[in-house]
């Protein structure tokens, strides 16, 4: 999950450097989603900033 939460983190860095700030809001908001969704799913997995 930390290499797919560093992935997310840069392609929003490069959207939010664009001047499209919603597409960048888009983004964020369904990669938070879909990590949310994962760790409902997956409770055996920890939960921390090193994983994301």
């Amino acid at each position: 999950m930390a290499s797919v939460g560093r992935a997310l983190l840069s392609v929003v860095n490069d959207l939010s450097s664009s001047e499209d700030t919603l597409l960048a809001e888009d983004v964020a908001i369904r990669a938070l989603n879909l990590m949310t969704t994962f760790h409902c799913r997956h409770p055996q997995y920890p939960i921390g900033p090193a994983l994301h």
